[in-house]
């Protein structure tokens, strides 16, 4: 696996820390890239550790720029967290910053808000999480090892921070270094352990403050929470995630049972109902894949040549007999057409056997151009499929023209267009009514009728719905016409 490339914002001790770690792979498939920092002679310090072997940058948009890092760590004082967040990912990078996220709730705001639409991750650091016992602790509680909680009480008694230690920065315990005290350095830690150890999150906190009570600072250095924690909201907040799993159609959500009470009915019950609902949707997948299949069926059994094949053999072998060559010539095309339909052979040599049986009615009166590019060729296109649109094209279209010695036309062409393969049929007829091209897919009973007309409707909306049925709702029929000008048909289908 490629290593992740980090950066480190920031050199103080944090910063230092995060990178030495890093640099001596404690950190799996991660690698320290390079560092930032605005004070010169923690640069110095660090390159006196790591030499060439990373990048060194005075200013935190250029190493964004500079293409050397994959994941920028924030060590920074806490007022230029959401800043240099924000610049981070409108530079593309993944961002890590060090608790706490900040020190206005506005702007740590405008941060959440800009990774919601960002295409990278945003994480912030609570190195307590990594502690072995917090770790054990916390999967014991979640597996239901200890039962389940009704009281939690939260000690830490070895986090005490002398007047040493404030007085070792001078941004330390103040307004404009760290914008506050206890509740920005320490507290973080331990109210992010107690919910994310137990799973419960407050739903009303109390809280009292003292500025400066032990120490001779100017924040806080004493505080007293009180939190009102309802038990019920670990197995509420697992219920909404399985529900949320199961409207996305993940029928294998299991809730666990580790209880006899209200909730562990709850989650038996809605185990019971999901295995029912993935059950009936099998059932309706299957139901429908047979009413599909039926309905093809149905469609091709309305054009079935069987019969025709044999009786249209029968009635040319009378035609040779009596010398009707003109006769059993048709016949000889029309058996031919209809035995291929039979054996669902290549459609577009049916297009022209069906076009000659309309030249030879006609004397040659059709200007027919057909166009098949040779790749097309080999796609299947499902059998009489087009006989349907080319007789529309012919009995609707250009009677008319035929019988006053018009030009009638018609142009087929097959060809390829993105993942689809396109069958268009145009003839420069008298085009459809506008109201009737409206109506050519519905399925009203008034259109059921057997008049001339309406067998136009019937014969596009079979094809229409037998391809749907076939290939899904991305593929059918569209009809373009002109009234008095033209009428386009084209027919989509994937390319197989």
């Amino acid at each position: 696996m490629e290593k992740v490339r980090f950066g480190i914002i920031g050199c103080g001790n944090m910063g230092t820390k995060h990178a030495e770690n890093l640099a001596n792979g404690l950190i799996k498939n991660g690698v320290l890239a390079a560092v930032c920092d605005i004070k010169p002679s923690r640069l110095d310090a660090m390159r006196a550790l790591y030499g060439d072997t990373i990048a060194y940058f005075d200013c935190a948009e250029d190493m964004y720029k500079s293409g050397t890092v994959d994941v920028v760590h924030i060590c920074t004082p806490h007022y230029d967290h959401p800043r240099l967040a924000i610049e981070a990912m409108d530079h593309h990078l993944h961002c890590v910053v060090e608790k706490p996220a900040g020190v206005y709730t506005k702007q740590v705001k405008e941060m959440l808000t800009r990774a919601e639409s960002a295409d990278t991750l945003l994480g912030i650091m609570f190195n307590q999480r990594t502690n072995p016992a917090f770790r054990k602790m916390r999967e014991m509680i979640q597996n239901g090892a200890i039962g389940r909680i009704k009281r939690t009480n939260w000690i830490i008694t070895d986090w005490y921070r002398t007047q040493e230690y404030y007085d070792s920065g001078a941004w330390r315990a103040t307004w404009v270094g760290e914008g506050g005290g206890v509740l920005m350095n320490q507290a973080p830690h331990q109210l992010d352990l107690f919910q994310w150890i137990t799973g419960m999150s407050p739903v009303r906190v109390r809280a009292f403050c003292h500025l400066g009570k032990w120490h001779d600072i100017e924040v806080e250095d004493d505080v007293i929470n009180f939190f009102v924690i309802r038990k019920m909201t670990v197995p509420i907040r697992q219920l909404v995630d399985a529900m949320k799993e199961v409207a996305d159609e993940n029928f294998d959500v299991e809730l666990k049972v580790r209880s006899k009470d209200e909730f562990g009915i709850i989650n038996s019950g809605f185990n019971s109902m999901v295995v029912r609902i993935k059950r009936l949707f099998e059932r309706t997948i299957e139901e429908e894949e047979k009413r599909r299949k039926q309905d093809i069926l149905m469609l091709r059994y309305q054009m079935n040549p069987h019969f025709l094949y044999n009786t249209l053999s029968a009635i040319r072998l009378i035609a040779i007999m009596n010398k009707q060559t003109k006769i059993a010539k048709m016949l000889l095309i029309m058996a031919r057409f209809l035995r291929n339909a039979i054996l669902t052979v290549n459609e577009i040599d049916n297009i022209s056997d069906y076009i000659s049986l309309y030249q030879l009615r006609y004397s040659n009166m059709l200007n027919v151009n057909i166009d098949v590019s040779p790749q097309c060729r080999n796609y299947r296109i499902p059998g009489m499929l087009c006989q349907p649109i080319i007789e529309n094209s012919i009995m609707h279209g250009l009677h008319d023209k035929i019988n006053i010695g018009e030009e009638a036309r018609i142009d087929i062409k097959v060809y390829e267009e993105n993942d689809f393969l396109l069958i268009s049929v145009f003839d420069n007829g008298k085009g459809i009514e506008k109201n009737k091209l409206e109506e050519l897919f519905s399925d009203t009973e008034e259109q059921a009728s057997g008049d001339t007309k309406d067998r136009l409707h019937i014969g596009l909306s079979n094809i229409h719905k037998r391809i749907k049925l076939m290939f899904g709702d991305d593929y059918g029929v569209d009809v373009e016409s002109e009234e008095g000008e033209y009428t386009l048909v084209r027919v989509n289908l994937p390319k197989k």
